[in-house]
């Protein structure tokens, strides 16, 4: 099982109970969102980041959260093992290729933030869903896995790696 019972983790309810907060501060810094480093998942640099907890030590991005502060304080209280963490934006009619993650003790959410109706999900191994606005996704980020969005809407997520 590769997607995982998110009511198991109480951070979860914690993200979910304040996402619209957090969907207001990606608003307020949402031009400044940076190419997903890893030039063979994003070739034509569409897929952006905003970097919160730097990958994969988990270290602050001082630049980047102190424009976040209630995200960044939340992440930090509520999720102690956490690692990396950031916004993702993932355009209209784009695709994030099948790979697999970073080999590690940890687990990645997903919390929606905007999801445009239509044709977009998540697939890892053979198991799949697709994202809510509010709602969070619990799943194993290492085995295959890739994201598509064949919508005309952006998809917004916050992204977040834990030790559970």
């Amino acid at each position: 099982m590769y997607i995982h019972d998110k009511t198991k983790y109480d951070f979860v309810k914690v993200l979910e109970d304040n996402w619209e907060t957090i969907l207001e501060e990606y608003r307020s810094v949402a031009d400044d969102v940076i190419p997903w480093p890893e030039k063979e998942l994003n070739p034509e640099e569409n897929w952006k980041v905003y970097p919160i907890y730097d990958w994969p030590s988990g270290d602050v991005s001082t630049n980047y959260a102190e424009k976040v502060p209630f995200t960044a304080s939340l992440i930090k209280k509520h999720v102690p093992t956490h690692g990396a963490a950031g916004f993702s934006r993932l355009p209209a009619n784009n695709f994030i290729p099948p790979h697999e993650g970073f080999n590690g003790e940890f687990l990645r959410v997903h919390l929606g933030l905007i999801i445009p109706e239509g044709d977009l999900g998540f697939k890892v191994v053979e198991e799949f869903f697709t994202w809510e606005e509010g709602k969070c996704q619990v799943f194993d980020d290492r085995p295959r896995h890739y994201a598509w969005n064949s919508t005309d809407g952006d998809r917004v997520i916050l992204m977040l790696d834990f030790v559970p």
